[in-house]
């Protein structure tokens, strides 16, 4: 009976320890997803190697810069790593980015790589085009983290984004409060008088 105890223990230990100890059949490292991790503008302050702009793609790889916000070598033109561009997700590559767009990167330079050096940006750097709520949004920390960048194109794409607070806001709710009270007022009134002309 024990015997047979151990043996149950065991085929149970082995059918749900197993899977989770070795690799399922048909998986390899290669084929897991890319996993990043993003860190705030803020963080970067101190790094240099972490330029951050706003540009739009002029052809292949190469973006003309709008403005620099931080990061060494603050050039008109810029040239990204081909090797973030590709097909293998696994690997974090992204798509070509379309001719003419507009877009705020965090991008990375290797360390010890010359000023000149090719930019990385992939899935693991932070991008977005401008014109989306993403890019406002980086662009909003971008400003809060930098201040004002330093303008080497059209100035126009990389104004500070407005604040999305309602200023009449605040006197509709006390219109509505007042609206409010003037009603329970007025039912008060009423209930009173009815009450008086019955007795």
């Amino acid at each position: 009976m024990r015997a047979a105890t151990v043996l149950v223990i065991g085929l149970f230990v082995l059918l749900t320890v197993g899977p989770l100890t070795e690799p399922a059949r048909g998986f390899h490292a290669r084929d897991a997803p890319c996993q990043c991790l993003h860190r705030p503008m803020g963080e970067l302050i101190d790094e240099p190697d972490f330029p951050i702009f706003v540009g739009r793609v002029t052809g292949g790889t190469s973006v003309r810069v709008d403005a620099w916000f931080h990061g060494r070598a603050s050039a008109a033109t810029v040239r990204l790593d081909p090797a973030g561009f590709g097909r293998d997700r696994t690997r974090c590559e992204l798509d070509p980015f379309p001719l003419g767009s507009r877009w705020i990167f965090v991008a990375e330079r290797a360390i010890g790589a010359d000023k000149d050096a090719p930019l990385l940006v992939s899935s693991c750097q932070r991008h977005a085009r401008v014109n989306t709520a993403e890019g406002q949004a980086m662009l909003t920390e971008a400003f809060a983290a930098f201040g004002e960048p330093e303008i080497l194109g059209d100035p126009v794409f990389v104004a500070r984004p407005r604040a999305t607070e309602v200023a009449w806001m605040p006197w509709l709710v006390v219109g509505l409060a007042l609206m409010l009270g003037l009603g329970m007022f007025v039912i008060a009134v009423t209930l009173v008088r009815r009450s008086a002309g019955r007795s």
